[in-house]
């Protein structure tokens, strides 16, 4: 219910001060788990997301933001849970497939931190991991803003990447790699749009 007051509040608010355009929402899938993977260049991005994309979107953020009781409260029920950077954060993990399985949309940075470029070198194979084990689509996104107030953020939306072809396939670090590099391919595209 939170998410849904924040999110209409926040429509009419953001639309005030920024020019937002988005093109593909159709290319998200109405229902079952998918994974959103954007580009990640201003904190403003996940809100840019949210506002836009019909489906609640559930994200990982770092655990330090959970750390007063107040702010943990409004973050779970913004749909984040926390993830420990530092390590292999296995309880993020299963929490971020049993949400895909669940059936519902978790919203994926490539480079898990904010970045003013894309680059393939700095992006992380989470992605990949969580689509191959929840058997999940990735939908690439481009984000493209100055995020200056009253400029222009441009959201495109890319066409599902399937994993169908990877069924039964063993999690080598080449086969996460290679689709790690297929979904960054496509954002890289998608912000090259105007």
């Amino acid at each position: 219910m939170l998410y849904e007051v924040c999110k209409f509040i926040g429509f009419f608010v953001f639309h005030l001060v920024y020019r937002i355009k988005v093109t593909g929402l159709d290319n998200i899938p109405k229902d079952g788990g998918v994974i959103i993977c954007a580009n990640h260049a201003n904190s403003l991005d996940p809100v840019f997301l949210a506002l836009k994309i019909k489906r609640k979107l559930r994200f990982i953020a770092k655990k330090e933001l959970f750390e007063n009781k107040g702010l943990a409260w409004f973050f779970k029920k913004m749909g984040a849970f926390p993830v420990d950077r530092r390590t292999t954060d296995m309880t993020a993990y299963k929490t971020a497939i049993k949400l895909l399985l669940n059936g519902e949309a978790l919203l994926l940075f490539t480079q898990g931190t904010r970045k003013k470029t894309i680059d393939l070198k700095d992006s992380k194979s989470g992605v990949a991991f969580f689509g191959i084990k929840a058997q999940s689509p990735i939908v690439p996104v481009g984000i493209v803003s100055e995020y200056k107030l009253f400029s222009k953020v441009r959201i495109h939306i890319g066409r599902p990447i399937t994993l169908e072809r990877y069924n039964g396939a063993k999690l080598k670090t080449e086969l996460l790699n290679e689709i790690t590099e297929e979904t960054v391919r496509q954002i890289i595209r998608l912000t090259a749009e105007k």
